[in-house]
């Protein structure tokens, strides 16, 4: 069972810690006018219009990768007991449960606004702009990718999220805005939480 408000407290304080440690892992790699190499100029209409239309089948990309990926993972399961305890850290089916536990305003805000703001910080700002600057554009965003969808712990979330991470860079190399990733990432999570 699970005791509702509590966990919603538990996992907005998560949310929280991850958005303060993002924010100050920001500040640290850009120490003084950090700001500035995220780009949080204000993006075109048009960046808008176009991230707002690719949330839906991205979502339906994603979700159905992760159904095909889950029943693959069944049988390897079966065949090795022990990677089970790897199930009990699935976020996707943590949050389809917590998607009930709050009001559908809380969960949005802890479920896709803390990550949207915490992980693109980290991922898309802080970690894939210094591995874009060394690696090149095609590492750089792999990597990063790799390491966003690797965040995510479970084998079939974090293969179902990786496509996502390449778009979400993809999408932040071509809008020059943060704002752009950030929405996408808030408008996909919210989504999943409507949808559960």
């Amino acid at each position: 069972a699970w005791p509702g408000y509590a966990v919603v407290i538990m996992l907005g304080g998560d949310q929280l810690l991850l958005c303060i440690m993002a924010m100050i892992a920001a500040v640290l790699r850009w120490w003084g006018r950090w700001w500035e190499p995220l780009n949080l100029s204000a993006p075109r209409l048009l960046h808008v219009m176009i991230v707002c239309a690719m949330m839906l089948p991205l979502s339906v990309v994603s979700s159905e990768l992760y159904r095909v990926l889950l029943e693959g993972w069944k049988p390897i399961v079966e065949a090795q007991p022990w990677l089970g305890i790897l199930d009990e850290m699935n976020a996707v089916e943590m949050l389809a449960k917590l998607a009930q536990a709050g009001s559908l305003p809380i969960m949005i805000l802890i479920i896709a606004g803390g990550p949207a703001l915490g992980e693109e910080l980290v991922f898309r700002g802080v970690i894939g702009r210094g591995l874009v600057a060394r690696r090149g554009v095609f590492w750089g965003v792999l990597l990063s990718s790799a390491l966003f969808a690797s965040a995510h712990i479970h084998p079939v979330h974090a293969a179902a999220v990786f496509p996502m991470g390449i778009v979400l860079h993809f999408v932040y190399l071509t809008t020059r805005s943060f704002w752009m990733p950030m929405l996408l990432h808030f408008l996909n999570n919210a989504f999943a939480t409507i949808m559960s």
